[in-house]
């Protein structure tokens, strides 16, 4: 399960939180202003029969109310004490909410209005197994956990409303890798990757263009790095 929660604005930045909580993994949308504490929080559902966004509305206490569930469209990856063993499986940036099919090795995109969610689009992950996506701009790289594990591109067209796959923007990680999340960092134009197997935090420049350079690997200086918070 994965957890994201908004709080209303025409202007906001994301801020992952790589703290575990359970099996879940947070990430954190809030205004430039902390007046309006009023907002939304969506829970990746994971479930392999269809996978879902859940949607609760939040007072200005923080009380949650149920208000909503929306297809993705794709399935998840199933039950299990932490299945993706991931951060960031849910991330939203300037409006749109994208969240990982981990079972059917997609990503969907959706419109978010307050606590109402539109799903706009779905595109190949471009590996198996995607368990972490980030966004910046109109760029965004998910990350790939199964098979040979990668990194892979996409322009988000805002106008077209679609997720557009960046041809050849895959970049394998380390044999044994066993990645957990991919962010970017709010400053500048890097890209960071965490590998659980390998205990390394990998980097990459990530042109105007879209595309991220070969990988700067750096030891973690600990075991199991599973998230970042740059």
């Amino acid at each position: 399960m994965s957890i994201v929660t908004y709080r209303s604005s025409f202007l906001c930045r994301a801020i992952v939180l790589v703290t575990a909580l359970g099996f879940a993994s947070i990430g954190v949308a809030q205004t430039d202003s902390e007046v309006d504490s009023k907002g939304a929080v969506y829970v990746l559902s994971n479930q392999p029969s269809g996978n879902s966004v859940i949607v609760f509305s939040r007072a200005a206490n923080g009380a949650l109310t149920y208000a909503a569930t929306y297809s993705t469209g794709g399935k998840g990856a199933g039950a299990g004490a932490d299945p993706l063993g991931s951060q960031g499986s849910l991330t939203l940036d300037s409006g749109f909410l994208l969240a990982v099919n981990a079972g059917s090795n997609d990503v969907s995109l959706f419109a978010i209005d307050g606590s109402k969610l539109t799903l706009l689009d779905r595109e190949p992950s471009g590996g198996q197994m995607p368990v972490s996506v980030t966004v910046k701009g109109p760029i965004a790289y998910v990350l790939n956990a199964g098979g040979t594990p990668n990194i892979s591109g996409y322009f988000v067209d805002a106008f077209g409303k679609h997720l557009v796959p960046l041809p050849g923007s895959q970049r394998q990680l380390s044999v044994g890798a066993q990645p957990a999340q991919v962010r970017f960092a709010p400053e500048g134009n890097e890209l960071l990757v965490t590998e659980k197997g390998t205990q390394l935090i990998d980097t990459y420049a990530v042109g105007f263009t879209g595309y991220a350079s070969t990988s700067t690997p750096h030891a973690s200086n600990g075991v199991t790095p599973f998230g970042v918070r740059p």
